[in-house]
């Protein structure tokens, strides 16, 4: 599931990933956070990343909140099943929405985990690595 989901993420970057699991949905890495801020979902752990889960009879529920808040999202089934694109995307003023400082901290290093494969990852590392 969490090869899929950054193969998902490093396509629909500014994106919420939903991915049916079973009996619920899930959204890992730094979609936790959004997740938290919006729906005070609870995060937890999974392996080297975060996570939260939710009930399939919610997913209605959730993706009303994110059109009346024009967030952008997919929900892959077994496939791209449904996504929503808005024109002034508010991902990213919800993902900070609310955070702690220590959370905002983990919100960093779960995004630089995501990018760890790509061509900028070495060069974003190096330009953090001058600031601090």
């Amino acid at each position: 599931m969490k090869d899929k989901y950054y193969e998902l993420k490093m396509k629909y970057e500014k994106y919420v990933v939903i991915m049916k699991s079973g009996i619920f949905y899930n959204v890992l890495g730094n979609d936790c956070y959004l997740m938290k801020s919006i729906f005070d979902y609870k995060i937890n752990p999974f392996g080297d990343t975060i996570k939260i889960g939710f009930p399939l009879n919610t997913l209605n529920k959730v993706l009303r909140v994110f059109d009346q808040l024009k967030i952008n999202y997919v929900v892959y089934e077994h496939e791209i099943d449904i996504k929503r694109r808005f024109q002034h995307n508010q991902y990213d003023l919800y993902l900070k929405n609310k955070l702690t400082t220590d959370e905002r901290i983990d919100s960093i290093y779960f995004k630089l985990r995501e990018l760890k494969d790509t061509t900028d990852f070495i060069t974003i590392l190096e330009r953090i690595e001058e600031i601090i």
